[in-house]
């Protein structure tokens, strides 16, 4: 009778234990959602000059070539970084005849600092210029003007689709840190390209994980960059 006994304790006893431990995973999968929920705020900075956003083409009446985007906000961005990175966004392949030029102009000198043809990218998407590659450096305190054009005939340029961004370096702010902040450690402190470069590096390493594409597409999101998230093409 006492064994019986025993067996109808422990029975009604194993529902409650299996639940309790169901409870405590379910609780720590709520909690990871509710983290990756939580998306970046983008601070512009005080004194970053306003920009009217130059993208989704300039072109001739009746062309239908892709369309490019600078991945900018609407006004000019900040770095902390001498060769920064630079984002755009091409919404389909180039055309195989068609070039793409890359130019970079500051306010004081007259011809461009750089003014060089890119690699057509095989595919629509995310493309990246990294300014180290172009043997350039960004002077603090200067305005610096990006575009990428591109060129279905050279003949007719007015044929052209250009975007254009803007970008100023500045001195790291105060309690920014030393060590590698993160892609919302930069937003918050109005680090446009560090905090983006920041964000795709991340989503480069880790490619299939999903927290890594929400900070990216909060990125954008946060500066009207709607358009290019509609697609999710990297």
């Amino acid at each position: 009778m006492r064994s019986l006994l025993a067996i109808l304790v422990l029975a009604s006893a194993l529902p409650t234990t299996v639940s309790a431990a169901g409870d405590d995973e379910a609780s720590d999968v709520e909690v990871e959602e509710e983290k990756s929920e939580v998306e970046i705020l983008y601070r512009p900075p005080a004194r970053g000059n306003p920009r009217g956003r130059v993208g989704g083409g300039v072109r001739g009446v009746g062309d239908i070539h892709p369309d490019l985007y600078s991945l900018v906000p609407d006004h000019t961005g900040q770095t902390i970084s001498d060769q920064p990175s630079l984002f755009w966004y091409l919404d389909a392949a180039a055309p195989k005849d068609a070039t793409l030029v890359f130019t970079l102009i500051d306010e004081v000198h007259i011809d461009p600092l750089v003014e060089a043809e890119l690699p057509r990218p095989a595919e629509a998407g995310i493309q990246r210029i990294d300014l180290a590659g172009h043997g350039v450096r960004l002077e603090p305190g200067t305005e610096y003007e990006w575009s990428v054009a591109l060129i279905p005939d050279p003949e007719r340029r007015s044929h052209d689709v250009v975007t254009t961004g803007w970008i100023d370096r500045v001195e790291p702010p105060i309690g920014l840190g030393t060590g590698p902040p993160s892609a919302r450690r930069y937003a918050s402190y109005g680090l446009w390209y560090d905090a983006l470069a920041a964000a795709s590096d991340r989503l480069a390493a880790a490619p299939s994980d999903p927290a890594a594409r929400a900070d990216r597409d909060s990125l954008l999101r946060e500066v009207g960059l709607g358009v290019v998230l509609s697609a999710h093409i990297d």
